[in-house]
């Protein structure tokens, strides 16, 4: 099983993680779709960024703000069994 994390950082220190599993192969892309739905609305309501420009955030997987210290990343893991 494979797992989408949604993770917010704030000074190099996790202060929220959203997990999505991904049971069946037919079903991930609805996954996808949901973990960068929620990226993008953390994203808005934590910075304001216009939901237009948000692609190139989510095309490379995070945004990071230098001046806060305020990270927010999309990362894939596996479930090891």
């Amino acid at each position: 099983m494979r797992i989408i994390n949604v993770i917010e950082l704030q000074s190099g220190s996790v202060s929220h993680i959203l997990s999505f599993c991904v049971h069946e192969e037919q079903l991930s892309q609805d996954v996808v779709d949901a973990a960068e739905n929620e990226f993008k609305r953390i994203l808005s309501a934590k910075t304001g960024i216009d939901k237009e420009d948000m692609d190139e955030f989510v095309e490379d997987g995070y945004y990071e703000d230098k001046d806060t210290g305020y990270m927010l990343c999309i990362s894939w893991s596996d479930v090891v069994e």
